[in-house]
């Protein structure tokens, strides 16, 4: 894919190169050719390295089915492991109990949807984050975070466009869901030659949180082939792809069990592939959001969080590119439990 860079980055701002968070130092020698290829997309704003297609905190689209009235898409930050937890913050975003997707899901008895919503009050506060952030580890690889799945897609093009991708990569998709609804209308208008601002766009204002996938197969990004969805329902070892709906979506795909997840792995390595692992944290749902409906947690409640977290950090260290989704809306949680989990990830890649 040919990305075009956009305007040079800034580096004769007030604050002086030496005061950069990361230092210009620090990006060359963790990306070496590749750290102008980064930079070119940033800016500098306050000391930090903004990026420039994700630079101002805006209002999320009212037209998206999954978004709520007060969300905003934040800033892209650059940013150094050890300013993970600095930058990690959060502002609430408070919806409904009806609101919520997990008060949809068809699967339920009524009595559990009575439960559920009892249990969430008539509102209840979502954590969003105050900035997306982009991880730079000393080696090179990089770890991306944002809210929803939505902004992946962007992440894999910035990525793809930095080298991390190779020829034709191995997704590992960590999830509750599959995310692989193809939307018709966005696909129709978009050309397989994208530029990153455009990918951007594209992200903040017309594409679903559940059809990221799709779309980096359709600009070119992934073959739908080389996607293994590793599913909470899949866990234990139940094997093949969600119930259909009505939506159109991805077919093809491989579903490995937790446990076969090294093994699919290491055979991407050997094909001469490069593992590209996408993690969204309701996989871990069943095990610590209280609103996770009864009748699927008891598929996969043997299955506990070090089990998980082994497969999740054993496939961050082998794999070029990471993205993390919050998920807040399927991830009600407290927050010491999302900066454990991500913690783990961005340690072990």
């Amino acid at each position: 894919m040919k990305i075009p860079g956009s305007k040079s980055t800034n580096l004769n701002g007030k604050s002086g190169a030496a005061q950069l968070r990361p230092s210009l130092a620090y990006i060359r020698k963790a990306l070496g050719s590749r750290a102008e290829r980064l930079l070119v997309q940033f800016h500098i704003q306050n000391g930090r390295f903004i990026d420039q297609n994700y630079s101002k905190s805006v209002a999320a689209s009212r037209q998206l089915k999954y978004t709520f009235h007060g969300q905003i898409i934040p800033p892209l930050v650059l940013t150094t492991p050890e300013e993970v937890n600095e930058l990690l913050t959060f502002y609430p975003v408070r919806i409904s109990a009806e609101e919520s997707e997990r008060s949809w899901d068809h699967a339920m008895t009524s009595m559990d949807h009575f439960l559920i919503m009892a249990q969430a009050g008539p509102a209840r506060n979502l954590r969003y984050l105050d900035n997306f952030l982009l991880v730079l580890k000393p080696n090179g690889k990089m770890v991306f975070i944002s809210d929803d799945h939505t902004h992946s897609a962007y992440a894999f093009t910035l990525a793809k466009h930095l080298g991390a991708f190779g020829k034709d990569p191995a997704l590992f998709q960590f999830d509750e869901h599959e995310d692989n609804v193809i939307n018709t209308t966005l696909h129709s208008r978009l050309a397989r030659d994208l530029k990153l601002e455009m990918v951007a766009r594209c992200c903040k204002s017309g594409l679903e949180i559940h059809q990221f996938l799709a779309f980096a197969c359709h600009i070119g990004l992934l073959k739908k082939e080389d996607i293994n969805y590793v599913l909470t329902a899949n866990l234990a070892g139940k094997m093949g792809p969600l119930p259909p709906d009505k939506e159109p979506r991805l077919e093809g795909g491989k579903y490995p069990s937790l446990g076969q997840v090294p093994e699919a792995v290491e055979n991407a390595r050997k094909a001469g592939k490069k593992t590209i692992m996408s993690l969204d944290l309701d996989l871990l749902a069943y095990l610590h959001d209280p609103l996770f409906p009864a009748a699927k947690k008891e598929k996969v409640k043997a299955i506990t969080e070090e089990q998980v977290m082994a497969v999740l950090e054993q496939t961050a260290k082998e794999a070029s590119f990471i993205t993390i989704a919050l998920s807040p809306d399927y991830f009600n949680v407290p927050e010491t439990v999302i900066r454990r989990i991500i913690g783990g990830i961005v340690e072990a890649a």
